[in-house]
């Protein structure tokens, strides 16, 4: 007798992919293109640095939440460490 085959459990569907949020610089209003939202965890945000690098403490404005800001805290290999000042 042959020991019974079993089938492979089917594939779980892949879950999409979020878009990415873009963050730009506040400071003196230039609006320059910093990175995307890498991950949330509480109140800190890592932010993927793929425009220009921006300074410690700056203000940071998330795009679609005007109400929403930033603050660098420090840097970690090309991510930007970040306080979620938003309530």
């Amino acid at each position: 007798m042959k020991p019974a085959e079993t089938a492979a459990p089917a594939p779980e569907p892949a879950i999409p992919a979020a878009p990415a949020v873009e963050v730009t610089r506040r400071a003196h209003g230039s609006g320059a293109y910093v990175g995307v939202i890498k991950s949330l965890k509480g109140l800190t945000v890592e932010v993927q640095i793929i425009g220009e690098r921006p300074d410690a403490r700056e203000l940071l404005d998330i795009e679609g939440h005007p109400k929403a800001f930033l603050e660098v805290g420090f840097f970690r290999a090309g991510t930007a460490v970040c306080l979620n000042l938003n309530n």
